[in-house]
């Protein structure tokens, strides 16, 4: 994702550590991604890595056990 939102893991890393708070790092974000870089990111998420994301859900989802 990084790649494609045209960022390095530095630059990241970087941004994590000055900016403690999810509204700060979002404000970061939202200045340095451009909205094009954002849109072909999704795009390829949803488009060629979507059966991870699915495989993602179903290992984060737990299973309600009946009582």
């Amino acid at each position: 994702m990084m790649d494609r939102w045209g960022i390095t893991a530095d630059e990241f890393d970087d941004a994590l550590r000055r900016n403690p708070t999810d509204q700060l790092l979002h404000a970061w974000f939202t200045g340095r991604v451009r909205a094009e870089n954002v849109r072909a990111a999704n795009a390829w998420l949803l488009g060629e890595r979507a059966e991870n994301l699915d495989r993602q859900d179903a290992e984060e989802v737990a299973v309600a056990q009946p009582r």
